[in-house]
């Protein structure tokens, strides 16, 4: 008893302090609220492609995730990867704190133009493959950056991003190669071009996609051709020097990467769908429907286009060429894939007409050749009047800087470009002639 009496008058004082030290709260005054806490960071994981995103709200963490791993599987279907990623690709919103460095990390922000981000998250994805692949590729190697265009084209211009598919597009660059421009490969390869310049970096994926495309259509494994990319890179090799190895590796006797570019990119354009304006596919079926037959007259006169089933002689002789029939329907099929959706059932029924013909029933050649004409005619009377519909909206509802101002300002960013790079003593460009002063001549 008194033992505990001794260690109660020893603690007492003790109590008596800390109750001092503590401040006197007065009657009726409120007490501070806590202080408030940040937003919740929401964190969506995908085991699958191993895949993690940090976000500020669950629905973005989710869709980014989803991308992100559509992403994933357009690279490992790129390079012919069956198996699971090993490392873990950390993405996360700007303003979301990490406790530790990783191995493979990406920041974006919500407001990022789709090709920015997936440009960089191509890179990220192709570099973690690459090395698990045993190529200790380094992460701002120029391997990268032109399969990441590419990728970044497939997925974003392409729509695989959106559908699910991809529907190859090259009209554009059609547009390019009918006036002979192509782009150089030493170029494409090695560029620097970011997406910052947004229309011009559109049109490098699009040209870096059909390079790799170029690429594909060697007579080898796809993913054979960029695994050896990749592993002259990781040895230092230059990417252009390496390209051309590996090309004269499958396909020897090459003299130069230029030309066999500009000979094949053609090949790939070939297998995108092509749109053409509608009077280009009229005056297509016009040339292919008819032939030329001297007439009496004068000048320009004496030759005019006459139909196909309107000329007995010819028939007979296309009846008995089952080479020359062959080649007509070919290019039926070529201006059949250029042509709008409306015109494609008439342009098949010229093949009809043609495969008649092949098999020796020339009066039904003559009948069905005809009803083909009929349909084409009623088929483009009918786009023409959709086209007119169309325009009439848009001029509703769409202004002329609206429609024409892509263009203007790709067009710009290419004056100001070529102005950097002209030298001090070369002559301005010529449309800026106009707005300098003239000289007074002595």
């Amino acid at each position: 008893m008194n033992r505990f009496v001794c260690h109660v008058l020893l603690l007492l004082p003790l109590f008596v302090t800390s109750a001092l030290a503590q401040p006197a709260v007065v009657p009726g005054e409120a007490v501070e609220a806590a202080a408030p806490t940040g937003p919740k960071v929401a964190i969506e994981t995908m085991r699958a492609k191993q895949l993690r995103v940090k976000a500020w709200s669950a629905t973005r963490a989710r869709n980014v995730a989803l991308y992100a791993s559509n992403c994933a599987s357009l690279v490992d279907d790129f390079l012919r990867c069956p198996d699971q990623p090993d490392a873990l690709l950390h993405l996360r919103e700007r303003g979301v704190t990490e406790t530790d460095s990783r191995l493979y990390a990406l920041e974006f922000t919500a407001d990022e133009r789709m090709d920015a981000v997936t440009w960089r998250l191509m890179q990220v994805l192709l570099l973690r493959r690459a090395r698990e692949m045993g190529y200790n590729v380094s992460a701002d190697a120029a391997v990268l950056r032109w399969l990441a265009a590419a990728l970044t084209n497939r997925m974003v211009m392409g729509g695989r991003g959106i559908r699910g598919i991809y529907e190859l597009d090259y009209q554009v660059a059609n547009q390019q190669f009918v006036r002979r421009h192509f782009p150089r490969v030493d170029e494409l390869l090695l560029s620097q071009l970011t997406p910052d310049y947004s229309e011009l970096f559109q049109l490098h994926m699009l040209h870096c996609d059909l390079l790799a495309g170029c690429f594909e259509m060697l007579p080898v494994s796809r993913s054979q051709v960029f695994r050896e990319l990749l592993d002259l890179a990781a040895h230092g090799r230059p990417l252009v020097e390496s390209a051309g190895k590996v090309l004269q590796k499958h396909q020897p006797g090459l003299l130069s990467l230029q030309a066999w570019y500009e000979r094949q990119v053609l090949v790939v354009c070939n297998r995108g769908i092509r749109h053409q304006s509608l009077d280009m596919i009229v005056d297509c079926v016009q040339v292919l429907e008819s032939v030329q037959m001297v007439k009496g007259g004068r000048g320009l006169e004496l030759v005019s286009r006459v139909r196909l089933d309107e000329v007995p002689s010819v028939v007979r002789d296309l009846h008995l060429d089952l080479n020359a029939i062959g080649q007509l329907q070919l290019r039926f099929h070529e201006v059949r894939k250029d042509a709008p959706v409306l015109l494609r059932p008439a342009l098949a029924m010229y093949s009809e007409a043609l495969a008649a013909l092949a098999d020796g029933n020339v009066s039904r050649f003559r009948h069905q050749f005809r009803a083909a004409r009929a349909e084409f005619e009623r088929a483009v009377a009918r786009q023409r009047q959709i086209a007119v519909v169309l325009d009439d909206a848009e001029r509703d509802y769409v202004s002329v800087p609206d429609r024409f101002g892509v263009y203007m300002r790709v067009q710009e960013r290419y004056d100001s470009l070529r102005a950097q790079l002209l030298p001090a003593w070369q002559e301005p460009w010529p449309r800026l002639k106009e707005d300098l002063p003239e000289q007074a001549t002595p």
